[in-house]
């Protein structure tokens, strides 16, 4: 295709840049690094903040991660769900084992003409945990249809699937889930320190990643504060988290190479002398693909249904998070890191010459007159 313009248009009259891209910040101008303790106040505020409601409130774990039993129920009418949380609950806590069970009871499709589905989940122990769940829907007023394929009344309810997990399984969920982001973070270390070939680079990419990790929590844990909105961690929030690892990664090379072009172009070793404009040479491309990318994000979240709004909220938090991180966070401290870096070779050199000059200064003799 592009042979074919060259052809019959000419090479000087084809252009790959965007106008309305290039021009959408001609005039704005910012010290993103004088600015950047401002920006590691935010952040580290805001983590804080999450770690402190992970002591404070329950986290919510997918049943992959703490084992237990998931039905699947379709109700044939419209389903208060926190009357069917306190019957549910209620004759669990009766006949449990162990007073430190979890319920969970999510709706996975909006209330229509065919009903309503939810996913009722616990790990409480009891002998038979279904005949409990039965128990307690009943008790707020449903009867139990077996057939799954059956037509359902206004208060009437089918089991279609049952998922069971046990301890052992879920324990090494957890681990290879663990595993997984740590090998996808040091794979994202090893990849940034053989590109560029920067160590500051590499380690400020990395603490990055480790930010836009930290914040996705941190958001989850403010928003179930703040609205009582819980999303489980479960394996789509872990497959959403090595997303936005990936995507934030995207950004933070685009600026970092931009960083190498300028460093070679001015044939210069300092970061700082460059970073500044990287950032802002960068800025317009890094906010058109955000904003791209967050557009139909925002439409999953809003339009795509109860099953689809834990997904759409976890990459929604997470892109902003990423760009955010690019911009204020990796090419900063990549800065910060460098001048360390620079000031410890510099006390390393004095250190070996210091000895030189005191044994030099030992070996002269006064000569009386």
């Amino acid at each position: 295709m592009i042979e074919l313009l060259v052809r019959y248009l000419g090479a000087h009259k084809i252009s790959f840049s965007f106008v309305s891209g290039s021009k959408l910040l001609p005039s704005f101008h910012f010290d993103f690094l004088k600015k950047r303790k401002w920006a590691y106040l935010i952040s580290c505020l805001f983590l804080a903040s999450g770690s402190a409601l992970f002591f404070y409130q329950k986290i919510d774990l997918g049943l992959e991660f703490t084992g237990g039993q998931e039905y699947l129920i379709r109700f044939g009418g419209k389903v208060n769900k926190e009357e069917l949380n306190k019957k549910v609950s209620k004759s669990l806590e009766k006949a449990s084992t162990t007073q430190k069970g979890v319920l969970r009871i999510r709706p996975i499709s909006s209330s229509n003409k065919h009903g309503q589905s939810f996913k009722i989940a616990t790990n409480y122990k009891a002998k038979d945990i279904q005949a409990l769940v039965q128990q307690g829907i009943k008790a707020a007023g449903y009867t139990f249809e077996e057939s799954s394929e059956a037509t359902l009344g206004e208060k009437e309810y089918t089991i279609e699937s049952t998922t069971k997990v046990d301890a052992d399984m879920a324990g090494e969920t957890q681990f290879y889930a663990l595993l997984i982001i740590v090998m996808a973070l040091l794979a994202m270390l090893t990849y940034i320190f053989f590109s560029f070939h920067s160590l500051s680079m590499a380690f400020a990419a990395l603490m990055a990643l480790i930010h836009d990790a930290g914040a996705l929590f941190s958001s989850l844990m403010l928003l179930k504060l703040t609205f009582g909105t819980s999303y489980p961690l479960d394996q789509a929030f872990i497959s959403t988290l090595l997303t936005v690892i990936g995507y934030s990664i995207n950004d933070t090379v685009v600026i970092f190479d931009r960083i190498r072009e300028s460093m070679k172009e001015k044939n210069t070793n300092a970061l700082g002398e460059v970073a500044n404009n990287a950032i802002q040479n960068t800025l317009s491309r890094t906010l058109i693909t955000s904003f791209t990318t967050l557009m139909p994000v925002t439409i999953l979240y809003f339009m795509g249904g109860v099953a689809l709004e834990s997904f759409a909220f976890c990459l929604l938090s997470g892109i902003l998070f990423g760009t955010y991180s690019s911009i204020f966070i990796a090419t900063p401290l990549a800065y910060d890191i460098d001048r360390l870096i620079t000031k410890l070779k510099q006390r390393k050199q004095q250190a070996k010459t210091k000895p030189t000059a005191r044994k030099t200064t030992s070996r002269s003799k006064v000569i009386p007159l």
